[in-house]
């Protein structure tokens, strides 16, 4: 009994909020009759002006970074900001500044022997196409050969030196940096 009595209640007061909400949404519409279109802002639009055409640039006769020579004597001007080149400059700088690389290395040796690690430092001149290191971290001696930029190549080295140092193995190392190539170009004049 109590039941009824509270959902009859309940479902009057929802009847009672909802024809307040239908007499408040007719009200805005009544009320709403003034045309406002006279109050809006017009713009007006124009068409931009074309930019200016492009200025010639003088081409230096000295070829920098940007430049480039082709074999059959034709030549490819890049025409760019001249801070452009002075960004390629300061990168290149950066780059030469740069002392080690993440790379990798062929450890022949790794243990306190100090006569045995020279001595196999001294055997790595007989293997002249790579740098040989000779490092100390206490309490062992190091020795490693070459700089590698990746694993492939230096698989490859291990395979040349495997006969000679039996125990040998990558590992990936700080390596020298390999020196950069030229930006000279062949000149056809």
């Amino acid at each position: 009994m109590m039941r009824t009595v509270r959902f009859q209640l309940l479902l009057s007061c929802l009847l009672l909020i909802g024809i307040g909400l239908q007499a408040q949404v007719t009200d805005y519409y009544r009320y709403e009759t003034v045309d406002v279109t006279a109050f809006r802002v017009r713009s007006s639009f124009t068409l931009p002006t074309p930019p200016p055409p492009p200025v010639q640039v003088a081409v230096s006769s000295q070829p920098s970074s940007l430049d480039r020579y082709f074999t059959q004597g034709n030549r490819l001007y890049i025409d760019a900001d001249p801070r452009l080149q002075q960004m390629v400059q300061r990168h290149i700088d950066q780059n030469q500044r740069v002392t080690s690389l993440a790379g990798f290395r062929i450890q022949v040796y790794s243990g306190p022997n100090r006569d045995e690690a020279y001595r196999l430092k001294g055997a790595l001149l007989d293997v002249p196409d790579y740098a040989g290191y000779l490092d100390y971290e206490e309490p062992n001696y190091r020795v490693r050969l070459g700089d590698f930029l990746s694993r492939e190549d230096a698989e490859a080295a291990l395979r040349k030196v495997r006969p000679m140092f039996p125990e040998s193995f990558v590992i990936s190392a700080e390596i020298k940096p390999p020196k950069p190539r030229s930006l000279d170009y062949p000149t056809n004049e």
